[in-house]
């Protein structure tokens, strides 16, 4: 038996955990995650009706897109307040960058097209990605009376196409808002873009935002200044695959401003680790070990004992 009990104070104590606590945590945290849409906002403060954006779809299959998008193809952007109440057609299809208020752009490195519209409503709006686009990663802006939403993609994403906030955004749930999830998104596609980035050595790899309101994924920790145990949410996890090694990896971006990460760290020590070492388990036919990685700008910064849980580039998580 897997026995991680542990004595805090004369009347608290940690969960136990067996084996099969964990055997099944782990299938929790490999095949099974809530589907999160994360999203970027500069949208203008006080309108009562701000667009929402859901997803991404390419016209002829209407599947959502997770595979490069061609160049004259048709999309469809679903969402809310993307447009007038009544649906909008073009008088000439494809001929317009602008109708009804709404207008949708496309950027690839620092190249910006205007889509060509063809209709636009509330709940959906449907345009041409233009010849002149650029091959590469870029993101969707969609424009509806002044106020601006972006989808972006990010490579390995569990979910694609990828939404997330580059300001604060109180008018939508379920979504990245914070500048530390943000920062770390960022250094991170811009690492993955990188010909060759240390990524490249696993069979497979993804990752995804944890939404704690969502996601039953947590580490119990004691606090001890509240003596009471807390659930550790972790923004990130990624999954890694090289041969028959499965890696489980929670990120937090936080920084070592976020108060009380050590005593985090000690729930993390008391579930997967032993004698100071990354403890394996076996699951169907996988030796699977679970670490953690507190994301930080200078990782130098941290004190010896818990340097090896620090990190400040995200390539060092590929290790």
């Amino acid at each position: 038996m897997f026995q991680t009990t542990r004595l805090l104070s004369s009347s608290l104590r940690l969960p136990e955990f067996t084996a099969e606590d964990i055997r099944l945590k782990l299938h929790d945290v490999v095949f099974r995650l809530c589907p999160v849409m994360l999203l970027v906002s500069s949208g203008i403060s006080g309108l009562s009706a701000a667009p929402v954006i859901a997803g991404l779809a390419n016209a002829g299959s209407n599947i959502l897109v997770n595979s490069p998008l061609a160049q004259g193809s048709i999309f469809i952007i679903y969402g809310t307040g993307l447009g007038p109440a009544n649906i909008a057609f073009a008088p000439t299809a494809f001929q317009t960058t602008t109708l009804n208020g709404t207008s949708v752009t496309v950027t690839v490195g620092t190249t910006t097209v205007n889509a060509l519209m063809y209709y636009t409503s509330d709940g959906q709006v449907a345009a041409l990605l233009p010849s002149s686009t650029p091959t590469g990663t870029g993101a969707f802006t969609v424009t509806y009376n002044g106020q601006q939403l972006h989808i972006r993609h990010v490579a390995n994403h569990y979910y694609l196409p990828v939404l997330y906030a580059s300001d604060p955004v109180d008018y939508i749930r379920h979504i990245i808002r914070h500048e530390s999830e943000v920062r770390f998104l960022n250094q991170l596609n811009n690492y993955l873009a990188q010909p060759g980035n240390a990524f490249a050595r696993y069979d497979w790899w993804l990752f995804s935002k944890l939404d704690e309101n969502l996601d039953s994924v947590h580490i119990p920790y004691y606090d001890p200044q509240a003596n009471r145990v807390r659930q550790f949410k972790p923004d990130f996890i990624f999954w890694f695959k090289e041969g028959n090694d499965y890696r489980i990896l929670f990120v937090d971006p936080k920084g070592m401003q976020n108060i009380g990460w050590e005593h985090k760290i000690a729930g993390y020590r008391t579930l997967f680790e032993e004698a100071g070492a990354v403890q394996t388990f076996p699951y169907d036919g996988l030796s699977v070990q679970v670490r953690c990685a507190l994301y930080t700008a200078d990782a130098n910064r941290s004190p010896d004992e818990y340097r090896r849980y620090w990190f400040d580039r995200p390539e060092q998580l590929a290790v």
